[in-house]
């Protein structure tokens, strides 16, 4: 059995104990609510606030910089475009190519980027020409281009020629394949105005036309037939357009206002059992 002293040993032990205890808890929440903790806190919480501003400050500063740097870099792109805006407007155009009209076709020049067609000039009359029928220039232009007397003599009489109505026929009278273009478009069809029919071999410089033809159209076989100065072929070729039943649209689409009517005969054109095509302005 404990003695006495053992049992103030135990007493005193568990005495200390609960002093102990109580002052741990009771230290712990005075120093949470001491001046001191309090000012300490306080202290830790402004120091995180002011770091976060300074954070937030130095973001806005760079997003304003850059901001402010590319607001620079418009300015400077914008005044660049302008220069070379004000350069190329004063830089002088480049002279236009020049092109030599060829037999009365008529030339177009370029304009800021659109085809202008020329105007008329007083004398045309629509009829294709070929050879010196441009204005007189200075002799040091056309040093390379004398004519003699006799070239420019059948350059008149081809112009003359061409003058007579839209459709020419340049034929020869013992020529079969003349006689078969002839006859489709003198007799099958009737064409207002007529064809104009010049043989060859009965006018006085008809081997000379047929040099000038063949510098015109690249043709000097005849028959060759001319709708406004533009050849469309021999006697095979007008065949084939009859056959195909396309000689009416070639006619009016080549003569335009010059050629007031086609009309296809149906006796002439015989048993073929063509469809009769008319055309008439």
């Amino acid at each position: 059995m404990p003695s006495s002293r053992q049992y103030k040993a135990l007493g005193f032990t568990t005495l200390i104990a609960l002093l102990t205890i109580y002052y741990i808890s009771s230290g712990a929440s005075s120093t949470q609510s001491s001046a001191f903790y309090l000012r300490t806190v306080e202290s830790l919480n402004t120091a995180t606030s002011n770091a976060a501003r300074q954070s937030v400050l130095e973001e806005e500063r760079a997003h304003a910089d850059r901001v402010e740097r590319l607001r620079k870099e418009h300015d400077v792109a914008t005044e660049q475009q302008k220069a070379a805006k004000v350069a190329a407007a004063d830089a002088p155009a480049p002279e236009e190519e020049k092109e030599k009209p060829v037999a009365g076709r008529r030339t177009t020049a370029k304009k800021d980027g659109k085809v202008v067609t020329h105007i008329p000039a007083e004398g045309d009359n629509g009829v294709a020409k070929v050879g010196n029928v441009e204005p007189k220039k200075s002799p040091a232009v056309h040093s390379s281009e004398v004519e003699t007397e006799d070239e420019h003599a059948i350059e008149e009489r081809l112009n003359s020629i061409l003058k007579q109505g839209p459709i020419v026929v340049f034929s020869k009278s013992y020529c079969p394949y003349s006689k078969k273009a002839k006859n489709i478009l003198q007799n099958v069809y009737t064409i207002t105005p007529a064809p104009y029919v010049v043989e060859l071999d009965q006018e006085p410089h008809g081997q000379a036309l047929q040099d000038a033809l063949l510098k015109l159209t690249g043709r000097r076989t005849v028959p060759n037939i001319l709708i406004n100065g533009k050849s469309i072929g021999g006697g095979d070729e007008v065949a084939a357009l009859h056959a195909e039943g396309k000689l009416v649209s070639k006619v009016t689409s080549m003569g335009g206002k010059r050629v007031t009517g086609v009309v296809v005969n149906e006796k002439a054109a015989g048993q073929g059992g063509h469809v009769k095509r008319e055309f008439k302005a």
